[in-house]
């Protein structure tokens, strides 16, 4: 008897949620405030959005004009056939699985007033090959983007504020991430079997990054990575080797920038300071004294050279490895630039 009641009840509850309060021009919607008239997408009952769809900004229903404000959970789960979706105006949320395992989803219009993507709202969705996370919206939830294998290029625009866990997992198409200064937060794994992920910019900012007790490039083979600001970590339990960064060849850090404590450098062979004033950091390996290059700042030599561990490199540069670099500035404007030799060479000057 216990056994058939729990079996009807999991039915009832599947039938709960594909449940829907009226449909409107093939598009089906739940009620989400009789006060507020607002109202969400839901699912179909049956996964049979395919093909184009438009979400409007409004819909009528018995004689009220109501607002579309969210796409509701699992509203589009599983629609195979589903290839491209442009949000209305008025959508605030994309709830979580709202378009899980849309294989066919290859573009998805996002609204400016979202501020939040739900826990594996796009996962599985394998058509993708760029994908734009505009800086309105400000939260990503655990697994987001999971298993996303064909995004190519992917752009995080500044504004979004917080990356929860594995949000990117599985995404092996892309190979640069940057990460804008307006992210706060980034949760364990977040990047993990990024298998083609090999460059990292972590944008210049004044505030700290903080990372879950988990780095979120946990197994990755990043080659270059530019560091813009301090790394801190989320509350909660934390060891620095959970998230240490070990294979990066090039590293470039940030005039922002004052602790590297956390940093171990297993295939380093280029090491570019953009600080005015020597960052703390553990020590180096006897070999690595010898064989690392490492790039300082024009005019500051006689600092770095009175500075632990900096001063026991036997090859210290003043200027930048390559010929010419920008120096990011917090507007993400062109600072200075300069030659190999230290020359200022300016876009704005006038010589």
């Amino acid at each position: 008897m216990n056994k058939l009641l729990s079996v009807l009840c999991a039915m009832a509850l599947s039938v709960s949620a594909n449940a829907s309060d009226f449909e409107s021009n093939g598009i089906y919607y739940n009620i989400k405030s009789s006060t507020d008239l607002t109202v969400e997408v839901s699912h179909d009952g049956e996964g049979t959005y395919r093909g184009d769809i438009v979400i409007p900004d409004q819909v009528e229903y018995n004689g009220k004009t109501l607002s579309v404000v969210s796409i509701g959970e699992k509203a589009f789960y599983k629609c195979t056939e589903l290839t491209s979706v442009i949000l209305g105006a008025n959508i605030e949320e994309i709830g979580g699985r709202a378009f899980q395992n849309c294989t066919g989803l290859n573009e998805i219009s996002l609204s400016g007033k979202i501020k939040t993507i739900g826990k594996y709202a796009f996962s599985d969705c394998k058509g993708f090959t760029s994908f734009v996370i505009p800086g309105n919206i400000e939260t990503i939830g655990d697994y987001a983007f999971l298993n996303c294998s064909g995004i190519i290029n992917l752009s995080i625009e500044n504004g979004v504020k917080t990356l929860g866990s594995r949000v990117f997992n599985g995404c092996s198409g892309i190979s640069k991430v940057s990460i804008p200064e307006s992210v706060e937060s980034i949760d364990n794994y977040c990047f993990e079997k990024c298998s083609n992920l090999i460059e990292l910019e972590i944008q210049d900012a004044t505030t700290e990054l903080k990372l879950g007790s988990t780095h979120p490039w946990y197994g990755l083979n990043i080659e270059k990575l530019y560091l813009g600001r301090n790394i801190g970590h989320v509350p909660g339990y934390y060891k620095d080797i959970f998230w240490q960064m070990t294979t990066p060849k090039e590293y470039t850090i940030g005039p922002n920038v004052s602790s590297l404590a956390w940093m171990a450098c297993s295939n380093v062979e280029t090491i570019t300071l953009l600080c005015i004033t020597p960052p703390e950091c553990r020590s180096f390996s006897n070999n690595q004294y010898a064989s690392v290059n490492l790039y300082i700042p024009v005019g500051t030599k006689e600092t770095y050279l009175q500075t632990n561990p900096w001063k026991n490199f036997w090859n210290i540069n003043e200027g930048v490895p390559s010929d010419i670099i920008n120096v990011y500035s917090q507007d993400y404007q062109i600072e200075s630039i300069h030659s190999i030799d230290g020359t200022n060479k300016s876009t704005n000057n006038n010589d």
